[in-house]
C-alpha cells in the first residue's frame, strides 16, 4: 500500500519549479494521504526517487525513513533545481508484504528500467516471514530474462501475473528513460473491495498542461490548474 508519482516534461527548464512544488506536496501524502478504511494513516515505511535526464538515470535515491523525517529530501530538491530532469518516478511506502529494508524500498531500477507499485500481489509462495516484498518479486520476474524491457514484454509478464494471482491492486508507474508509463488495476473481485474502500484508495490519475504531465495516486494542490483524468482499469498508458 503506497503512493505513486510520475512526471514527464517537454521543457524541463520551464516546468522544473512546478515539479519541485509537486514533490513537496507529494511528500505530505506520507502523513495525510488516503488509506483503506480502518487502516492507520501514513505512508512512512520508506521512500525513493529516480530522475532521468537525456534518457538515462542521473539520480537514484532510496531510504527506509519516512520522507517527512529524511533530511536528504531537501538535498534532493536542491539537486533537482540544477539537474532539471525530464522524467521522475517516486514512491512512498506503506508496508503490506516484506520487511522494511532498502531492498524492498521503491522505485526499483535495472539498467534504464524503473518501476513503482501500489497494492499487494498475493503470491501463494510469499508468507509473512518472507523478507522480500511482493513488489520486488514482480520486478525481479520482469527483469529476469531481458536487459531491455519492451512494452509488449512487460505487458505479457503483467498480464500473466494478475491473471494467475489474487491481488488488491497492481497500480504501477514505470519508465524506460524515454517514456513514462502508468497502469491502474484494482481487483474488482477482491472480497474486501467494498469493506476497505479499495476503489477510493487505489486511485491513479494523470494531470496535464501543455508542457508536462504528472501521474499521481491523489490530486495535490500543485495540480489545481491542470487537466485531470482518472486512468481506466487495466490499460497501459504511454506518455
Amino acid at each position: 500500500m503506497c503512493r505513486l508519482f510520475g512526471y514527464k516534461t517537454k521543457n524541463s527548464k520551464k516546468t522544473n519549479n512546478l515539479l519541485i512544488k509537486s514533490l513537496m506536496d507529494f511528500r505530505d501524502l506520507s502523513k495525510y494521504g488516503c488509506v483503506p478504511c480502518g487502516i492507520k494513516k501514513g505512508h512512512n515505511d520508506g521512500w525513493g526517487i529516480i530522475l532521468y535526464k537525456n534518457k538515462v538515470p542521473c539520480l537514484y535515491y532510496r531510504s527506509t525513513m519516512s520522507i517527512m523525517n529524511d533530511n536528504n529530501f531537501d538535498n534532493i530538491i536542491d539537486l533537482i533545481k540544477n539537474i532539471k530532469p525530464d522524467i521522475v518516478v517516486s514512491h512512498l511506502r506503506k508496508m503490506s508484504k516484506g520487511k522494511k529494508t532498502i531492498e524492498n524500498t521503491q522505485p526499483f531500477i535495472s539498467n534504464n528500467f524503473s518501476l513503482a507499485h501500489n497494492g499487494t500481489i498475493l503470491y501463494p509462495d510469499l508468507n509473512k516471514n518472507d523478507n522480500k516484498s511482493d513488489s520486488l518479486k514482480f520486478f525481479n520476474n520482469v527483469i529476469s530474462q531481458k536487459d531491455i524491457i519492451s512494452q509488449s514484454y512487460f505487458k505479457d509478464i503483467y498480464t500473466f501475473t494478475y491473471l494467475n494471482n489474487n491481488f488488491t491492486s497492481m497500480n504501477m508507474v514505470f519508465s524506460d528513460g524515454s517514456n513514462l508509463f502508468a497502469i491502474k488495476n484494482i481487483n474488482s473481485k477482491h472480497v474486501e473491495l467494498d469493506k476497505l474502500g479499495f476503489n477510493k484508495y487505489y486511485t491513479l490519475s494523470s494531470f496535464k498542461n501543455e508542457d508536462c504531465l504528472f501521474i499521481c495516486s491523489e490530486k495535490i494542490s500543485a495540480f489545481d490548474k491542470m487537466k485531470a483524468e482518472s486512468l481506466k482499469n487495466i490499460k497501459i498508458y504511454k506518455y
